[in-house]
């Protein structure tokens, strides 16, 4: 048996691209997997011990304003073990040196909190002590005892720089006005004594967010309607567990799109290395049928012949692990950085989990196990005798050729269509190996048109303004634009209301933004995933799909919507419409619909406008020197931001996909040859009979193409199911894709797939060229 193991493993050597291919292969599914996974535990773990730490709440409401008293009244509600809350407002962080307008949400610290605990690294705390985000403190460099000035409602305060701070509620802090990535340059959190916050705000004992923990056995649904009656004469805006808290649920989507790319992708590199293993195995238990033969005629059971080749199986899935293990090192590293950027974690150690790459050792083990179960089977069938002699040759099937064909194919074409229906199994082999990379390649080179979708259309079709403010109070319509259109460089300018409603229908409910926008404006329109556009109704609402879906509505039913602070009762609103989007979970009206329905004095406190080309600088200027504004959307910052995040997500896209075309060149190079090697009599007896090299190269330039075409036609559908998965994967309550393959990526995938079976001829000629005649009296088909 040692004897025949080694033969076993000598025969490697006579094929040994195949196998090295297959490592290389499998090395590809455990880099991703390990890159993955080491990303996902560093976060994950990091995320989880701070929620721990730091003693996340289980339920999160926002109110106008609670006092502490009250709020303690609140664990008497059956469920609620206890309460905690903080002042926060975003208010105007004025800095040394600053040229752009910055805000910050601003939470009270206050020690004694026992829910959503801040966490200050710094020096203790004093009554003018300021602790700013990691984010923003990293990038602007500020010394501790910088100091810096808070304005809020026309009031101000100075604080002295003392250190850096985190919330568990706050890991992903993004900025107003419609952006979905942090952008830590022009906003972040920031603490101060709660003290300061209340000589700031002008309000005493006044907490609106509030944290709720619940007891043992006791979930969301349990309390939320007794708690949301309790806090609406405080003004609830709104009320939701910690899985729908903002914060929360991005981290919480990021860290399952990870584990669903890090389980996905290495699954179908994976799937590939067992079939081209499989298939090399297979052709070698045919090539060693005598040898098998012998050994068995000397008493060698199944179980010890199959056992040699598992060890040879194993040893090609550890080589494979063992080499993407240590190449996706430095790759998780980086990737753990690109996420790092986005999250405001206290810890941002990035470190090696030994336990992933042991799990990665025995995925690869048994991946190359079952590759050798599923290829050798064909052991059990072997009897000595029939070693013996030489294999049947299969009978062909002949299928005559068309007429239109046969008219204007020559010889050689010929032979090669006879060559591709004579052995279909081998075609269809090929015919995989052509699929797979063609699949994809065109759906991960597609990513570039989900991020045009997502984001860039989003500022280029939607909210085409150039830049959006937002006051420190309401103030009425005309005000509002009066001040604008008096700022020099200023093109046009409009209102919008932008208010937080409570909806409801049957026993559902949902907190969610109301857009009031102008029927016919050209800065801010409502268009859905597939481009169509809507115009805000007056007589009604229209929501976004996964709003509608949470609240089972559809299109001709009655929502009840609540404002806080407007409308103490909720008031029926037609549902007229249900829309997908690329981002958000925003609901639309007209404005003179949303004062219809909900009736008030004409207000807002946002402010869309454009500029004219080239005064951007000086509106912003202008605009930096009125402390009304709160905060400053420039939407040209913002797509520099997502093109920034989309450059790092396309490159991780394509380099998958440049794995995806290695893989697909290893296999349709590998099975390649295994085809031509098996055919060495049938091309020798053709150069005995006089065919040239050129003719030859014919038949196979014939075959390959027959091939490679079925290949893209399988790729087709196969591409589709790609899509859906992926669209699957990354799908989230926060952002949709629509992930549409175009013409351009199954242009580059076909080239692609095309240069890879240019190659995979050209070595078949150059292999064809170098065949002896002598060779064939010694092979057999």
């Amino acid at each position: 048996m040692r004897c025949f193991r080694r033969n076993v493993f000598r025969c490697v050597k006579k094929s040994p691209g195949s196998f090295l291919g297959t490592v290389f292969i499998i090395a590809i599914g455990i880099f991703v997997y390990v890159s993955m996974m080491d990303t996902l535990r560093n976060l994950g773990d990091q995320v989880s011990r701070y929620y721990q730490s730091s003693e996340m709440a289980d339920v999160f409401a926002t109110v106008a304003g609670i006092p502490q008293a009250e709020l303690k009244r609140l664990t008497d509600i059956p469920g609620i073990e206890g309460v905690s809350g903080k002042m926060a407002a975003d208010v105007r962080f004025l800095a040394p040196s600053q040229k752009e307008i910055v805000t910050v949400h601003l939470l009270s610290y206050d020690p004694s909190d026992s829910l959503n605990q801040l966490r200050l690294n710094g020096e203790k705390p004093e009554k003018d002590s300021l602790f700013l985000g990691r984010r923003m403190s990293e990038i602007y460099g500020y010394d501790d005892g910088t100091s810096f000035t808070l304005l809020a409602d026309g009031k101000r305060i100075t604080c002295q720089m003392a250190g850096t701070c985190s919330a568990p509620d706050y890991i992903y802090a993004i900025p107003p006005g419609g952006a979905m990535i942090p952008d830590g340059e022009i906003y972040d959190i920031a603490c101060i004594d709660k003290n300061r916050m209340e000589e700031l705000t002008g309000k005493r004992d006044s907490l609106n967010e509030l944290g709720f923990r619940l007891e043992k056995g006791y979930s969301y649904e349990d309390v939320r309607y007794q708690l949301t009656e309790r806090l609406q004469r405080f003004g609830l805006v709104s009320i939701t567990s910690r899985d729908k808290q903002a914060s929360y649920d991005m981290v919480n989507g990021e860290l399952k799109e990870l584990y669903a790319m890090g389980t996905a992708l290495p699954f179908l590199f994976l799937s590939i290395s067992i079939f081209m293993l499989y298939v090399v195995l297979k052709k070698m238990i045919d090539r060693d049928q005598g040898l098998i033969g012998t050994m068995k005629a000397f008493g060698m059971s199944d179980r010890e012949l199959i056992l040699s080749y598992v060890f040879l199986g194993a040893e090609v899935g550890i080589l494979g692990s063992l080499l993407g293990s240590i190449l996706a090192v430095p790759f998780s590293q980086t990737m753990f950085g690109m996420y790092i950027d986005f999250f405001n974690l206290p810890d941002t150690v990035s470190r090696i989990y030994w336990n992933t790459r042991l799990n990665g050792l025995g995925i690869a083990a048994g991946t190359g196990v079952l590759s050798v179960l599923l290829g050798v089977r064909g052991i059990l069938q072997i009897t000595p005798a029939q070693a013996m002699r030489a294999k049947t040759p299969s009978a062909g099937t002949l299928i005559a050729l068309p007429s239109f064909l046969a008219k204007r194919l020559k010889t050689m074409e010929k032979m090669g269509f006879r060559s591709v229906v004579r052995n279909p199994f081998r075609g269809f082999l090929i015919i995989l190996a052509v699929s797979f990379p063609f699949s994809m390649t065109s759906v991960l080179l597609s990513f570039e048109g989900v991020a045009n979708q997502m984001y860039f259309d989003q500022f280029d079709k939607v909210q085409t303004y150039d830049i959006q403010i937002s006051t420190d109070r309401f103030i009425s319509d005309l005000k509002a634009r009066s001040a604008v259109e008096t700022i020099r460089g200023v093109k046009k300018s409009e209102t919008v209301v932008n208010m937080a409603v409570e909806l409801k229908h049957e026993n559902l409910t949902e907190f969610a933004m109301v857009y009031g926008l102008n029927p016919g404006s050209d800065m801010w329109r409502i268009m859905d995933l597939y481009g169509t556009f809507y115009e805000p109704p007056d007589d009604g609402i229209i929501l976004n799909t996964r709003v509608a879906e949470k609240l089972h509505l559809k299109a001709g039913d009655i929502a009840e919507i609540r404002v806080p602070r407007i409308t103490p009762e909720p008031v029926k609103v037609p549902v007229k419409a249900v829309i997908g989007e690329s981002l958000g979970s925003g609901c639309y009206m007209s404005k003179e619909g949303f004062y219809h329905f909900f009736p008030s004095v004409p207000f807002t406190d946002t402010i869309l406008f454009t500029v004219e080309d080239g005064m951007g600088s000086e509106v912003r200027d202008q605009l930096m020197k009125t402390s009304r504004v709160a905060w400053l959307v420039d939407t040209s910052r913002i797509v520099k931001s997502y093109k920034n995040m989309m450059g790092s997500m396309l490159a991780m896209t394509g380099m998958f996909a440049l794995m995806s075309v290695t893989a697909g060149g290893i296999l349709i190079y590998n099975i390649s040859m295994i085809n031509i090697r098996e055919r060495i009599t049938e091309f020798g007896t053709l150069m005995i009979m006089g065919a040239t090299d050129r003719e030859i190269g014919r038949i196979l330039f014939f075959e390959q193409g027959i091939y490679f075409i079925a290949g893209v036609l399988l790729g087709l559908p196969g591409s589709t199911g790609i899509k859906i998965l992926l669209e699957k994967l990354v799908i989230s309550d926060s952002y949709t894709i629509d992930l549409t393959i175009n013409s351009i990526s199954y242009l580059k995938a076909f080239l692609t797939c095309g240069v890879m079976a240019g190659i995979s001829l050209l070595a078949q000629t150059r292999y064809v060229k170098k065949i002896r005649l002598t060779d064939i009296l010694k092979e057999r088909e």
